[in-house]
C-alpha cells in the first residue's frame, strides 16, 4: 500500500512540475510577444539587436 501511495506521489509531483514548467514557458512566451510591438520596452528583442 506504501509503495502504490508513494509512486501516486511521485507522479502528482512530475505532474505539478511539469504543469508550472508550461505555464512559466507560456508567461515568458506570452510577455516577449506583448512587449515585441513596443519599442521602448527593456527587453532587447534579438532580431531587432543584430540589425
Amino acid at each position: 500500500m506504501s509503495d502504490s501511495n508513494r509512486s501516486f506521489i511521485y507522479r502528482s509531483i512530475g505532474y505539478v512540475a511539469r504543469a508550472l514548467a508550461i505555464a512559466s514557458l507560456f508567461l515568458i512566451l506570452s510577455a516577449i510577444y506583448r512587449e515585441d510591438d513596443e519599442p521602448g520596452s527593456y527587453y532587447i528583442h534579438p532580431r531587432r539587436n543584430v540589425q
